[in-house]
Formats: structure tokens, sequence, C-alpha cells
């Protein structure tokens, strides 16, 4: 899958209000989302046309993960990837369609990057 350009992302962030993760552009930009599956769990970061809708529909639904919350990818069924963009350097966490709250996030890894590399490395999510 071919990525998206700085203009594509720019017009994303400035729809959804944030700043997406320099790693995140950068995987973006060299592929536009992808599918990847470990022993027993998959992997899906999504095409960046369909964070909007997403997260958008995401806020209606979850409003105890506002604000700061960025819905960017899912385990394909009840698991959704979400980055805290209140932070600089936002880690990753995984949260449950029945999620209500942040303290109900596992955290994944302290960024994209690490998070990828961990889910290649261990063949799949972190339960606690």
């Amino acid at each position: 899958m071919n990525g998206v350009t700085d203009d594509d992302l720019d017009a994303t962030e400035q729809r959804l209000g944030v700043v997406f993760p320099s790693d995140y552009r950068a995987l973006m930009r060299s592929q536009d989302g992808f599918t990847e599956d470990g022993a027993g769990a998959t992997l899906m970061v999504n095409p960046l046309k369909t964070l909007v809708e997403t997260n958008e529909e995401v806020a209606q639904h979850v409003p105890e993960l506002r604000p700061g919350a960025n819905f960017f990818g899912s385990d394909g069924s009840r698991e959704s990837l979400v980055w805290d963009l209140r932070q600089t350097e936002p880690p990753v966490y995984l949260v449950d369609i029945t999620n209500a709250g942040w303290h109900e996030a596992l955290l994944q890894a302290s960024n994209l990057t690490a998070f990828v590399e961990q889910f290649r490395a261990e063949g799949g999510f972190r339960w606690s």
C-alpha cells in the first residue's frame, strides 16, 4: 500500500485538531496503514482517510477518553489502539469498546515504533 503525503497528514491533523507523533507520520508516509498477524492476534493500523470518521464516532460513544484520545488502529475486533495526545510523545494504549475511561486503558508501549517492534517480537498485545 502506498504512503500518504505530508499535505494529507497536515489536513487530517487540522480536521482532528491534533498533532500526530513523528513516528506515525513517518510510517504513514511509507505505507497508508497495514494489517499484521501475530500469535493469535491481529494488528491493524488504519488508513489515514478513516481517522476523522473513526475519531468523530468514538468521541460520541466513549466521551470518557476525551480530551486526548486519538484512535488509529485496532485488533480487528473489540480492542482499539489509541494515543493520549495530551502528551508530547504519546504512548500507545489498548482500549476495549466498553472502556470507561483512561484508568481502564492498557499501556502497550511508550510510542508507536516501540509498540510495533514489541507486537512483532511478542506476537500480540500486552494484557496487563
